[in-house]
């Protein structure tokens, strides 16, 4: 029976899933799995590794299907594309996520009013989103509309016309969100967070780009960044829901069996990657514009295809979270952080944070506070919890963890076709499959207090953090001591 659940930990699920959207999923397409990236460190029996949650079928030309069905009277299909921000470089930082905007504005056969048109007779939602890894087009609709659906998504993604014109008249709309985005301290931390982290790779650019880019990207660099990437190995067709796996593939056959490929085989999203290197730092943002500080520690972790990746999912559950609006942080955390960080009043807020890739993470503790003088005693005792793990976790922190962390599991698989269709999406990008909820269940059964503590000494001990600042930094810790207590085991 699943532990009773606080504000604190209902807030860190939420933001578990709202920024890492995790899964360790694979193709039930054997030739293309290489099954050593993806046994765990720890013991598992073969059959659940093997144990398919989905149908998949790969088009001779690579282009993948994936059909995880749901009883109902709606559907939703989308189109996922290995390619972000991540492929990208600083001069058309910004593309992938134009190219995102540009593909709802007409095609050679249809004006943008026609297509909004249809969709709002059908009741059709189409949304998509650019993330670092991938980008998304996706399409809910009633259970008959799934033909028209999957034609459509083709149309726009394939013969968009990318006119002049509507290019112009989309950067004020880009840029417009851009200045949103500014506005959010919490994307900042973030986005500082991967830039100073990883300063010489994709992975260390925003999603949007800088300003300078919105303002000049042209039509020739994003017809350059589709020929690039929109290929088919790099793609997958999802339905989920009211979905027949076998007329899917007809459809993909006709819509998209034509495009050209690289190579027939798809690889897992890692394969086509280069590893960055992380560079531990510190960077503080000084500003008046934010009330108080809002602040990261953040370490380099595994890839998601690493066994390691659901011992630092659960670490996140360990550590624990507790935002002060939401009631008496000290009083009814479970966690020690928490306990003793409310009881302190040292933060409004503190969220432990996981931003996970093909070969590589982020992760590490978030924090709110006014950035007075209990500042560096906020940082020491986060840094100090952290470095805990390497030699002490109790069985009763191990254990609430691990059900907190199926609740957060149960959610990809229990939740709304929209998230189901973006973890199977997500997680056939990224590995090749996607695996069951009792195979998840296993891998966290199957974790130790010795697995905790391996993994935090290979994470954290003695490890090169990175600390991000944005507002009142002037109590911020200094980054020699954060890197002493790194290494100073049982201070």
């Amino acid at each position: 029976m699943l532990s009773k659940l606080t504000s604190s930990n209902k807030t860190l699920i939420k933001s578990l899933l709202h920024h890492q959207r995790r899964g360790y999923a694979t193709s039930a397409v054997e030739s293309v799995l290489d099954q050593s990236l993806y046994t765990p460190s720890y013991h598992l029996p073969k059959e659940l590794t093997k144990a398919a949650a989905t149908r998949v079928t790969v088009l001779d030309n690579g282009f993948r299907v994936v059909t995880e069905p749901k009883v109902g009277e709606t559907s939703a299909v989308g189109v996922f594309i290995g390619a972000g921000s991540r492929q990208e470089n600083v001069l058309n930082n910004g593309v992938a996520h134009f190219l995102e905007h540009m593909y709802f504005k007409g095609t050679n056969k249809r004006s943008k009013v026609d297509i909004e048109a249809e969709h709002e007779r059908t009741g059709s939602l189409l949304n998509a989103h650019t993330s670092r890894e991938y980008t998304a087009f996706t399409i809910q609709c009633l259970k008959n509309n799934v033909d028209r659906s999957v034609n459509s998504l083709s149309e726009i993604l394939l013969d968009s016309k990318l006119d002049e014109k509507e290019i112009d008249a989309e950067r004020s709309v880009i840029l417009l969100e851009s200045e949103d985005v500014s506005q959010s301290v919490e994307e900042c931390v973030y986005d500082e967070l991967h830039r100073t982290a990883f300063p010489d790779s994709g992975l260390g650019l925003s999603i949007l780009g800088p300003v300078e880019n919105i303002k000049k990207l042209s039509r020739q660099q994003m017809i350059q960044y589709q020929k690039d990437f929109y290929t088919a190995e790099r793609m997958v067709l999802v339905g989920t829901g009211n979905v027949d796996h076998d007329k899917l593939v007809k459809l993909a056959e006709q819509n998209f069996g034509h495009l050209q490929s690289a190579t027939r085989t798809p690889r897992p999203l890692a394969e086509y990657q280069i590893t960055p290197e992380y560079i531990g730092s510190d960077v503080r943002v000084e500003t008046d514009e934010v009330n108080g500080l809002q602040g990261a520690i953040g370490f380099q972790g595994p890839g998601l295809a690493s066994g390691d990746m659901v011992v630092i999912n659960l670490i996140q559950f360990i550590l624990g979270a507790f935002d002060i609006s939401q009631g008496a942080p000290g009083k009814y955390a479970a966690s020690n952080m928490a306990q003793y960080i409310g009881e302190q009043g040292w933060a409004q807020q503190v969220l432990p944070f996981l931003h996970g890739y093909s070969d590589t993470s982020l992760f590490g503790v978030k924090f709110v506070n006014d950035g007075g003088e209990d500042t560096d005693y906020l940082m020491v005792e986060i840094l100090r919890q952290m470095t805990r793990l390497c030699y002490k976790v109790t069985t009763a922190e191990l254990e609430r963890a691990k059900n907190l962390l199926k609740l957060s599991v149960l959610s990809q698989y229990d939740g709304t076709l929209k998230n189901v269709l973006e973890e199977v999406g997500r997680q056939t990008l990224l590995f090749n499959r996607r695996p069951s909820a009792a195979e998840m269940f296993a891998r966290i059964d199957a974790i130790t207090v010795d697995d905790v503590k391996r993994v935090a000494n290979t994470y954290i001990y003695d490890k090169e953090p990175v600390l991000v600042g944005v507002g009142y930094t002037k109590e911020f810790i200094d980054y020699s001591w954060a890197r002493l207590f790194t290494s100073s085991i049982r201070l």
